[in-house]
């Protein structure tokens, strides 16, 4: 007991032990019960979502592949026929491909209705991207080559996460 300015207050008294090491690991739930703890990201990375995110990411790349194509056609045509700067060129031959990318990305990867807001969001985002790739070849000098296989780079993992995540939200 306890005293406190003469008066005797009741402890109770716990038995505290420390666990042992092999008490101490957290172990799952019984094959059969349901875990009760769901969190968001465990919900968020389960396998299904894993494999819907893998599919989508192939297809964008699917995309890709024809978006590319029309993109080197314009972006060619107009550094070399037409003499402007690789910037230029490439934000151009981006404008182009995009449109055709957008549509295609709505109703094939993403399966969601186009918007003009997403087509909004998607155009400043990538063209942002493009013209840095463009820039980055007239300052260093690059061959259109080189430029264009940086842009190819760097648009497909960097344009995925932004469209999907940024632009086709969830």
């Amino acid at each position: 007991m306890l005293t406190n300015k003469g008066k005797s207050i009741p402890v109770l008294k716990e038995n505290f032990t420390t666990p042992s090491c092999e008490n101490s690991r957290i172990l799952p739930p019984p094959i059969g019960e349901i875990n009760p703890i769901k969190t968001r990201a465990s919900e968020r990375y389960s396998s299904s979502v894993l494999r819907d995110r893998f599919s989508e990411f192939l297809r964008y790349g699917v995309v890709g592949i024809a978006n590319t194509a029309v993109h080197a056609v314009v972006f060619f045509s107009l550094v070399t026929f037409f003499t402007l700067s690789q910037a230029w060129g490439n934000s151009i031959a981006f404008v182009v491909a995009i449109t055709v990318s957008f549509f295609l990305n709505a109703h094939f990867t993403f399966r969601q209705r186009p918007t003009v807001s997403k087509f909004a969001r998607m155009t400043a985002v990538m063209a942002l991207l493009s013209y840095a790739s463009g820039r980055v070849g007239d300052v260093l000098s690059l061959n259109p080559v080189v430029t264009f296989l940086l842009w190819c780079a760097v648009s497909y993992v960097a344009g995925f996460l932004l469209t999907r995540y940024f632009v086709f939200r969830p």
